[in-house]
């Protein structure tokens, strides 16, 4: 299906994750789920979208009921722009690079802020526009899917603010070349650690929660002077005359 058609994420596309370089990327993001999902605790988790294999990247967080929302297929039937959710009823959000397979990011990121609990937390993958291979670069591989339109973590970092989220991590990852030989693909597996070659990532997680601001209400005008005024001294009679 088009992305710019409807509102709707691509069907499946299982062949390519069945090949060296759509497996190695697959286990990449599988353990940097884990990681950052170990402290999101809720009653609730939903991964939306359905053509990214990612049954397995809520395994790691604490919540125990797991849902899969999608447009034509999933535990929810629902269009992604209009989720089919209560507001403030859900406690952590997947988002396996659902983004990049719809018509408005935007609308539903804002679908996301509605449905999320406060503190409640997102999760979102995404290809780096900018690396040296990105999945623009990953469409000319056989059975990838066609229509994808990466996003950078920066603007969405930007939108996420506009929300009212406070990001708790923002990570690279997958730094390996694009190569479909598996034995070498996993001897390079080294350079999945920034530390000692700081190359960029063809890919990015991005973990936010949803801030809740207190509100302090306010008293009357007439009730703050009143309070304000309450430990002065009363003026004693006669005070206001002048004694000659």
């Amino acid at each position: 299906m088009h992305a710019g058609s409807d509102n709707c994420v691509s069907r499946p596309t299982d062949a390519w994750f069945e090949t060296p370089l759509g497996a190695a990327v697959l286990q990449c993001e599988e353990a940097v789920a884990a990681r950052l999902l170990e402290r999101v605790f809720g009653f609730v988790a939903v991964s939306v979208g359905q053509w990214w294999p990612a049954g397995s990247f809520l395994n790691g967080c604490a919540i125990r009921r797991h849902l899969q929302l999608g447009s034509d297929a999933g535990d929810l039937i629902s269009p992604l722009d209009n989720l089919a959710l209560a507001s403030d009823s859900i406690d952590a959000i997947l988002l396996p690079h659902t983004l990049e397979f719809v018509a408005s990011p935007q609308r539903l990121l804002r679908e996301v802020e509605r449905v999320l609990v406060g503190e409640g937390h997102v999760l979102i993958f995404g290809f780096n526009p900018w690396s040296g291979w990105s999945a623009r670069r990953l469409t000319r591989s056989r059975r990838f899917p066609e229509h994808g339109r990466p996003l950078t973590a920066s603007r969405l970092t930007d939108w996420l603010g506009l929300l009212g989220f406070e990001v708790l991590a923002t990570e690279g990852l997958f730094r390996r070349p694009p190569i479909g030989h598996a034995g070498l693909l996993h001897r390079l597996e080294g350079l999945e650690n920034p530390r000692w070659l700081p190359l960029p990532g063809n890919a990015y997680a991005i973990l936010a929660r949803k801030h809740v601001y207190a509100m302090t209400p306010l008293k009357p005008a007439w009730e703050r002077r009143r309070r304000l005024t309450s430990g002065l001294p009363t003026p004693a009679r006669g005070m206001n005359t002048i004694n000659k």
